[in-house]
């Protein structure tokens, strides 16, 4: 009778835990109560809504959910060639490191488990490779429109983190900042005829 007892937990016990395992490690199913439509170089993506685990492969992303005040969903970077206006996310030991642009460490953004992954042109050789890990828009900077391309991308990042009007001020403190510089620089110009 005690072994019964015993090997009835133990089966208890194995389920419980196989369960909790499995419930930790499964994907949401997107559909559209949960997710959100943009548009990238490939077209129209769905991804998820306002994603908590973030792999990002692109600064300017970073720097973009930075001014949007979602950089707390990044779980992880490549910290290779972090630039100095980002160092404090390279300091992090918090923020995982997944590799350079040229070898992301597939192993380690799978392990990671990233609700969405951020990629730029550097990383796009691989983005077949990354779509089986987690969604994965393609965020970049046309520098044949390069304002225009920041707007527009801080515009999809803030859909994506539902902060639309946060993404709003953000951009129109560029354009303040931009109208600032152009009239200094307008200011420079005259005085420098004047002078002539």
């Amino acid at each position: 009778m005690h072994f019964k007892v015993l090997f009835s937990f133990a089966i208890c016990l194995f389920l419980l835990i196989t369960s909790c395992k499995n419930s930790s490690t499964k994907k949401t199913e997107l559909s559209p109560e949960n997710t959100v439509l943009v548009h990238d170089k490939y077209g129209e993506i769905r991804v998820p809504k306002n994603p908590k685990r973030v792999v990002v492969y692109t600064y300017q992303a970073l720097d973009i959910m930075k001014d949007l005040g979602v950089s707390n969903h990044v779980i992880g970077f490549s910290k290779s060639n972090t630039p100095d206006y980002l160092k404090e996310f390279k300091a992090d030991p918090s923020l995982l490191d997944f590799g350079g642009t040229k070898e992301p460490n597939f192993e380690k953004i799978n392990e990671a488990n990233p609700d969405l992954i951020i990629i730029e042109h550097r990383v796009e050789k691989d983005r077949d490779e990354l779509l089986k890990i987690a969604p994965t828009l393609y965020i970049d900077v046309d520098y044949n429109d390069y304002i225009g391309s920041i707007r527009k991308n801080t515009e999809t990042l803030a859909k994506v983190f539902g902060v639309e009007e946060k993404g709003a001020e953000v951009i129109r403190e560029m354009d303040r900042v931009i109208e600032d510089n152009k009239a200094h620089t307008d200011d420079q110009q005259k005085a420098l005829i004047v002078m002539v």
